[in-house]
């Protein structure tokens, strides 16, 4: 796995800061609103609103929706579907990563295929007739977790900021990807969600830059409750690297 540190060396070699800033739609965007935690909490944090008792996720869900977007909870496992979706042929055993290494070529060969035809033709055959029954991450739940629709969206990101997004997680694995999808009709980008307690790790550092510098997708962290200086700490941190 590429760690933190690694990604920073091989970043200074790649980049500056203003070719970075350059080459995104605009800078991570950081935002906070305070809700009631719910009392009664055990485990995970929940939280009032409305009346109604939700899970940080559900609370960004709905700030998106009723700032005029869509909203959809994704993190690793849309995108392990996905992957099996295009990749059905390869991906027949467990960790796909190593699968890739010993199977570049064919891997490659599969790239290549996808940049010549109808994604969206690709998904939904692959959807309606190949019920893969488990996936990448040991889990034996199918691809239909989520519905044709939903995986068609990731579509909206352009063929070729997919293929390249895509090829990267079937390469160095699927991890620390950000919590939602949201989009409408002139927007698409991803978020981050983080409650009081959470903080953001080095493997999803990792993937917000690449999504933001490599992708060109725009990346927003998403808080709940957090501090003045819990905020101003992440924003130093974001600004730093």
């Amino acid at each position: 796995m590429l760690t933190f540190e690694k990604f920073k060396k091989q970043r200074k070699r790649k980049y500056n800061k203003t070719i970075y800033w350059e080459n995104i739609e605009s800078k991570m965007v950081l935002r906070n609103i305070e809700k009631k935690v719910h009392k009664n909490n055990r485990g995970k944090l929940r939280f009032e609103e409305e009346g109604n008792i939700y899970t940080v996720e559900e609370i960004a869900i709905k700030f998106y929706e009723k700032s005029g977007y869509y909203a959809l909870g994704t993190e690793n496992h849309y995108w392990e579907r996905i992957i099996n979706l295009l990749f059905h042929k390869q991906m027949t055993v467990e960790y796909y990563k190593i699968r890739y290494e010993a199977n570049r070529e064919e891997f490659e060969k599969r790239f290549k295929r996808l940049e010549d035809i109808d994604l969206e033709k690709e998904i939904e055959k692959s959807f309606k007739y190949h019920d893969m029954g488990f996936l990448m991450s040991g889990n034996w739940d199918s691809v239909y977790e989520y519905g044709l629709n939903d995986y068609l969206t990731a579509l909206r990101i352009g063929k070729e900021k997919l293929l390249i997004f895509i090829k990267r997680l079937v390469k160095n694995g699927i991890y620390g990807l950000p919590d939602l999808i949201v989009w409408n009709d002139n927007e698409f980008f991803f978020v981050e969600v983080k409650s009081e307690n959470d903080n953001v790790s080095g493997n999803q550092l990792i993937q917000h830059l690449f999504i933001m510098e490599i992708v060109g997708i725009k990346v927003e962290l998403f808080c709940v409750n957090k501090t003045d200086s819990q905020m101003k700490n992440l924003k130093r941190l974001y600004d730093f690297i």
